[in-house]
């Protein structure tokens, strides 16, 4: 999966970073004189806290930028990863550009092909083994590389059929290399759990133990009874604090 012979070159304009070979498509989204947005044929616009995400077509292409507000760190985290993940040779959003402000950051990609495993998994269910088998397969192999994602929920997940390829976004929190890796590979994996779960209910079970099956599998894990009583734990813990903050009425 390796590909460390990937360069992403990037061309600084007043306060953009630019990636080289879509240059010239970011001169003609922008007016270079100005360098403001021009009027945006937007199709998704989501706020959560710091930031807010939109999607807008150009040029028959679908892209997202995601703007913070705060937690510059965390976009400057996001920004990094993409290039990292790609140079690896895992399946991620595109990097387009990123524009750095006083009093933001954004961050816009190209937007993934394929549709989200969260709606797949029902709709298809002739393909559910398989895409959960590629799904473990995907984690177990991130987790090779002592690369953990931290925000691991289904929604992130995108399988394309055309190129029989599957991707994962929102990367700002993926760790390479943490100390006490055991932590953050529980946690992968009761977030993946938990959103089985939230998706699909009682048949979200059967497809988790299904995903642990393979996962446990690819990644030759031992102790596997501790393990998976970890990951049982994780999900409990997330399930209860996510019904603390929804009592709190905070935003999720």
């Amino acid at each position: 999966m390796q590909n460390s012979l990937i360069v992403i070159k990037l061309i600084k304009v007043a306060n953009f970073e630019v990636v080289e070979k879509h240059y010239d498509l970011f001169l003609q989204l922008f007016k270079e004189s100005t360098l403001n947005y021009p009027i945006l044929n937007l199709f998704f616009e989501r706020k959560k806290r710091y930031r807010k995400i939109i999607g807008f077509e150009f040029k028959n292409q679908k892209f997202f930028i995601k703007i913070y507000s705060e937690c510059f760190n965390e976009a400057e985290a996001e920004w990094k990863n993409l290039f990292k993940l790609k140079k690896l040779g895992f399946s991620v959003p595109e990097p387009f550009f990123i524009r750095r402000k006083e009093d933001k950051i954004e961050i816009a990609t190209f937007a993934l092909k394929g549709e989200p495993l969260s709606s797949l998994l029902l709709a298809n269910k002739e393909k559910q083994t398989f895409l959960v088998a590629k799904l473990a397969e995907l984690i177990a192999s991130l987790h090779a590389k002592n690369l953990y994602h931290q925000d691991c929920y289904l929604y992130h997940f995108f399988w394309d059929e055309e190129s029989e390829t599957i991707s994962f976004l929102d990367v700002p929190r993926v760790l390479q290399n943490p100390p006490f890796s055991l932590k953050y590979q529980i946690k992968d994996l009761g977030q993946l759990g938990y959103s089985f779960e939230e998706c699909f209910g009682k048949t979200g079970k059967e497809l988790f133990q299904q995903f642990l099956n393979y996962y446990l599998n690819f990644s030759k894990t031992k102790h596997t009874n501790f393990l998976i009583f970890l990951v049982k734990l994780k999900m409990a813990l997330i399930r209860w604090r996510t019904e603390r903050a929804k009592l709190k009425g905070k935003k999720l």
